[in-house]
């Protein structure tokens, strides 16, 4: 038979899924120092934020979303101190949802007001 072997390639699928996420895991938990209820939370928080600055469904936006996060993260924490850093983040974020409702490089929301108002 020629084709792709469908159970192998889903078991190598999940395997690859696993063994990142229990490194992300080992990763955050490392960062962390102890295990409280909201381990590994601002991580979440952060890739979230990553995602939706670049775009749902987009992979290289959600890579932008990365990339400018961390740069945004940087260059706050520089100028204004650590107190100001997540604030500075949230801002951004609302800022470009307000104006991309997909984000940055995200297709059209769904919902979107022109849509709604059947100007599409």
């Amino acid at each position: 038979i020629v084709g792709i072997p469908v159970e192998r390639t889903l078991a190598l699928a999940f395997l690859l899924a696993s063994a990142l996420g229990g490194f992300a895991g080992f990763l955050i938990a490392a960062t962390d120092g102890q295990v409280t209820p909201m381990l590994g939370m601002w991580a979440t928080t952060k890739g979230l934020v990553a995602i939706m600055l670049g775009g749902l469904g987009s992979l290289p936006g959600a890579a932008l979303g990365g990339l400018m996060l961390g740069l945004i993260e940087a260059h706050v924490l520089t100028l204004a101190g650590p107190q100001v850093r997540d604030l500075a983040v949230w801002l951004i974020l609302f800022t470009v949802l307000a104006v991309w409702p997909g984000g940055l490089l995200g297709g059209r929301a769904h919902g979107d007001w022109q849509a709604v108002r059947g100007r599409v």
